[in-house]
C-alpha cells in the first residue's frame, strides 16, 4: 500500500523559498515552521527538504551517503557543516562581536539578528547555556548604558527573550510619559498665555512711567540753569558806582572828587570797600 504522505495534496501547503545560498540556518528555521504548519513528521521533512535545495546546496546533498539523507537530523547537521565552512564561521562570529543596534531597528529584530550570527558562528559546540549567555551578554553590550543597567538589576530578566519583553515595556512607558508631558506643556502654555500678556503690558507701562520721570528732572534742571544764567547776566550788566561821589564809571580810590570830610555814600563802616573815614570834628 502506498504511503499516504506521497499522496498528500500540495494545495495550501506552507513552503519557504528554495535555498540557493546564504544563511542556511535561517532558511532551515523557516522550513521548520512550514513543516509544523503542514503537520510533517521527520521522515516527511527528510524527503521534502531536498526538493527545495538549489545550486551548490543540491550538489552537496547528492554527495551525502544514503543513510544521512534518510535521517532529517543527520541531513540538516551535515548540510549546516558543508554550507557553513570554518572560514564563514569565524567571519560570522566577528560580525556577532561587532553587531550594534541600528537606527530604526527594534530590540526584537536586533536580538534575532544576533541569534542568527551566533548560530552561524557555531562556537558553542551545542552547549545551550553557553549560547544563551553569549547572546545575552552581547545584547547588553549593544544597548544604551542606562537600559543595560536596568536589565542587569532586574531579577526577572534571565534570557534575551525576557530582556526584549522588558525593553518593549520600558519603551512603551517612556512613549506614554513623553505624550503626557507634551500634552501638559501644551495645556500649560495655553493657560499661562493671558498671564504672560498681562505681565508684558504691566512692564511696558512701568517702562513708560520711568521714562517720563527721567525726563521731568532734566526739564527742571534746564529751567534752573536758564534762570541762573539770566540772573548772572543781570548782575554783569549792572554798572558799578563810586562809593565816594556816587557817580558811575570809577571807584572810590580813583574818584576825581577826592576825599571829603563827609562820610562816603553807601558807607559800610570802617574798612568799607576801599574808603576811609575823614577826621571827626
Amino acid at each position: 500500500m502506498a504511503n499516504s504522505d506521497s499522496h498528500q495534496p500540495s494545495v495550501g501547503l506552507s513552503l519557504p523559498d528554495p535555498f540557493r545560498g546564504g544563511d542556511f540556518a535561517q532558511w532551515l528555521a523557516h522550513f521548520e515552521l512550514c513543516a509544523v504548519a503542514n503537520g510533517w513528521s521527520d521522515v516527511v521533512k527528510a524527503r521534502k527538504l531536498p526538493t527545495l535545495l538549489k545550486d551548490d546546496a543540491l550538489l552537496i546533498f547528492f554527495e551525502l551517503p544514503e543513510e544521512t539523507r534518510l535521517s532529517f537530523e543527520s541531513l540538516t547537521s551535515e548540510l549546516k557543516t558543508r554550507l557553513n565552512p570554518a572560514g564563514a564561521q569565524s567571519l560570522a562570529f566577528r560580525e556577532f562581536e561587532r553587531a550594534s543596534l541600528q537606527p530604526g531597528e527594534t530590540f526584537r529584530a536586533f536580538a534575532a539578528r544576533l541569534r542568527q550570527l551566533l548560530t552561524r558562528a557555531n562556537t558553542c559546540d551545542g552547549n545551550v547555556n553557553v549560547f544563551k549567555r553569549l547572546l545575552l551578554q552581547r545584547f547588553y553590550s549593544a544597548l544604551p548604558k542606562n537600559r543595560a543597567r536596568e536589565l542587569l538589576i532586574d531579577p526577572n530578566v534571565s534570557s534575551i527573550e525576557t530582556a526584549v519583553e522588558r525593553l518593549e515595556f520600558l519603551s512603551s512607558t517612556d512613549a506614554q510619559f513623553n505624550m503626557d508631558n507634551d500634552a501638559w506643556n501644551s495645556n500649560s502654555a495655553d493657560s499661562i498665555a493671558p498671564t504672560v500678556a498681562a505681565l508684558k503690558q504691566q512692564l511696558q507701562d512701568l517702562s513708560e512711567r520711568v521714562a517720563a520721570l527721567s525726563v521731568e528732572p532734566d526739564n527742571q534742571l534746564s529751567a534752573a540753569i536758564r534762570r541762573s544764567r539770566t540772573n548772572s547776566g543781570r548782575r554783569n550788566n549792572r554798572r558799578l558806582n563810586c562809593w565816594n561821589c556816587g557817580q558811575p564809571g570809577h571807584i572810590a580810590r580813583m574818584c576825581p572828587c577826592g576825599t571829603t570830610g563827609r562820610a562816603p555814600l553807601n558807607d559800610q563802616g570802617p574798612g568799607g570797600w576801599g574808603h576811609h573815614h575823614g577826621p571827626k570834628h
